[in-house]
């Protein structure tokens, strides 16, 4: 992969300037990020993810200029660490390569089906497993705390599928989608804290307990069937955190709880534990383990009814957890993790 020229450049910038006009500042991406609407633009939702990380900026520089920068950007990583795009990535991470290779292989059904939703026909979609393990290898080349991890093919795969619908819609240089799906699974991946949740069980366990009394309160039945069972939320919920509900959703609709859980990073935990509460509502109940199995099967939400209990949550006095009453489960962390890796 080259450097684009100069004539290049210019064509392709003027391209991707063309194609946003309704963000003008940072209030424009804040207000469309946090409008809940399945119909929202995908290429805007694009710019405003970018925005929003702080991977293009409102800095007098044109998004045309700043895109094509991090494209070269990109190209020079690959050309440093692994020598070129003609080069194995999966070489270079030799204790990582056969988990990424089983991952991307067994979610590529889940790309195609992201592809048809948004309308990404085929011929856009051809090397997507090159470019998946590419993508993957190099954040964890070049990117300390994103050694792969099991999951973090959901999000590339999900970033490169919007940015195949960019480069499509705008018609640009299908490598560009390369480049916007490796900046944004970075930031994604760093705000999702996969690593971490994973790292330290207990940790993890003791978020949990959280959503377990936030349980107890609204559906005490469903509480005390988990409990009785010495199952908790951690058993379901942990691959909705580690996720952020990738399996769960098809695309758009995916998109608009990413939207929520970006806007809301300043009670993150607060808004995770509502949106999950606002699931565990719609899942048919079963007693003892059966609703664990439920919980983790379970994929006909209604969105709209989720994002509206889920403010009515937030807004209730009654979500703070009563430790006195919770069962604390001794190991269930270790447990739900290996189940959720070997299932």
């Amino acid at each position: 992969m080259e450097k684009f020229k100069q004539e290049l450049i210019t064509e392709v910038s003027i391209k991707i300037n063309n194609s946003n006009d309704c963000l003008m500042n940072l209030s424009d991406v804040n207000e469309f990020i946090s409008r809940i609407d399945i119909s929202k633009d995908q290429i805007i939702r694009v710019f405003s993810w970018m925005i929003h990380f702080g991977i293009i900026e409102f800095n007098g520089t044109t998004f045309g200029e700043q895109i094509i920068d991090l494209h070269h950007r990109y190209i020079d990583l690959v050309n440093e660490r692994i020598g070129g795009f003609d080069i194995n990535p999966l070489d270079f991470v030799p204790s990582e390569s056969q988990t990424i290779q089983a991952d991307v292989k067994r979610s590529h059904f889940l790309f195609e089906k992201t592809c048809e939703n948004i309308g990404i026909e085929m011929v856009f979609q051809e090397n997507v497993l090159e470019i998946a393990y590419r993508v993957l290898c190099m954040l964890s080349l070049c990117v300390e705390s994103l050694v792969y991890t099991q999951g973090f093919d959901r999000f590339m795969l999900h970033t490169y599928a919007l940015g195949l619908l960019f480069i499509k819609r705008i018609g640009l240089p299908i490598e560009l989608a390369e480049s916007i799906s490796y900046y944004l699974t970075r930031e994604f991946l760093l705000y999702a804290d996969i690593s971490s949740s994973l790292m330290d069980p207990s940790e993890s366990e003791a978020m949990f307990l959280q959503l377990d009394s936030m349980i107890q309160v609204h559906s005490p039945t469903i509480y005390e069937s988990l409990t009785s069972s010495n199952l908790s939320s951690f058993h379901f919920a942990l691959r909705w955190k580690l996720l952020f509900f990738a399996d769960e959703y098809e695309s758009p609709a995916l998109y608009l709880i990413w939207d929520q859980l970006l806007m809301n990073s300043h009670r993150f935990m607060d808004y995770f534990f509502a949106l999950s509460l606002a699931h565990v509502f719609q899942i048919p109940y079963e007693d003892g383990p059966t609703f664990v199995e439920k919980a983790q099967k379970h994929k006909d939400w209604d969105i709209d009814l989720v994002f509206n209990q889920t403010e009515s949550i937030l807004s209730s006095k009654t979500t703070k957890p009563s430790y006195g009453k919770l069962l604390i489960l001794g190991g269930i962390a270790a447990s739900a993790i290996a189940y959720y890796y070997l299932k």
